[in-house]
């Protein structure tokens, strides 16, 4: 009775967390749509957006939906969403035209930012991108933290954690993730080596996705103008003439 009890509640628990995750993202796929070929598309309905194209016809040829140089992709969310992250997945033999976003970061392939609507804008005098499709994750609940710090350092760094108003911050300096378990944000903290902190925002019963940043310690140079003052096995930089270069690095090794 008792593992039947617990099974319960481990498929309820399993099943009501992906409602809670799929209203937090969704994906537009155009394969699955049922084009007809060479079928203009000017606009996709998802569940809490709009996919508006300026200029773009499905293909079978390749099975993706073909946005042509010049042409405009907007991301519209609704009933009240904002958006993080847009993924784009891209067909087989996809061009190099460039995108840009009005808004935002992008690098080609995943927008990240703070929105409500983004365009991307296809560049170039032909060719087309092949889109198969588009995937869009909103703001939960709570932002993620925003983590503040020098990330290349050489000797220490101090970091700063933020979040929104009213909700508490958890991180992990290990690369771990991070939960409520982990320790509380109630000041900045210094680190003396390479560390990836991790970290959450929580606000009553919602939490944020994770927030990553990577600080790199950096090896210290010590500028020395006698060579009696290396010691065997330091790592040097010699500033001269060398044989290609204006310097050489490399490790001074002590006869005895």
């Amino acid at each position: 009775m008792k593992t039947k009890v617990l099974l319960i509640l481990a498929l309820l628990l399993t099943t009501f967390g992906n409602k809670l995750w799929a209203q937090d993202e969704e994906t537009i796929d155009f394969t699955v749509k049922g084009y007809t070929n060479a079928q203009a598309v000017t606009s996709v309905n998802g569940t809490n957006c709009t996919v508006a194209l300026s200029n773009a016809k499905w293909y079978d040829s390749g099975s993706a939906l073909r946005a042509y140089y010049g042409s405009m992709i907007t991301v519209n969310a609704t009933n009240n969403k904002t958006i993080e992250e847009i993924r784009f997945t891209y067909g087989v033999s996809d061009s190099n035209n460039p995108i840009t976003a009005s808004v935002g970061n992008f690098d080609g392939a995943t927008w990240t930012g703070n929105a409500n609507s983004v365009t991307f804008t296809i560049g170039g005098s032909s060719n087309n991108r092949r889109l198969r499709s588009v995937e869009v994750i909103y703001v939960p609940g709570v932002t993620k933290p925003v983590i503040n710090g020098l990330t290349s350092f050489v000797t220490s760094t101090e970091v700063t954690l933020s979040a929104e108003d009213g909700a508490t911050i958890y991180y992990t300096i290990d690369g771990t993730a991070p939960t409520t378990a982990s320790t509380k944000y109630t000041a900045p903290f210094t680190l003396t080596a390479t560390k990836v902190v991790k970290a959450i925002a929580v606000k009553g019963d919602k939490q944020s996705r994770v927030a990553t940043q990577v600080f790199s310690a950096s090896t210290p140079y010590v500028l020395v103008t006698n060579i009696d003052d290396l010691h065997d096995g330091d790592h040097v930089i010699i500033v001269g003439k060398a044989s290609n270069s204006t310097y050489a690095q490399g490790t001074l090794h002590q006869q005895q």
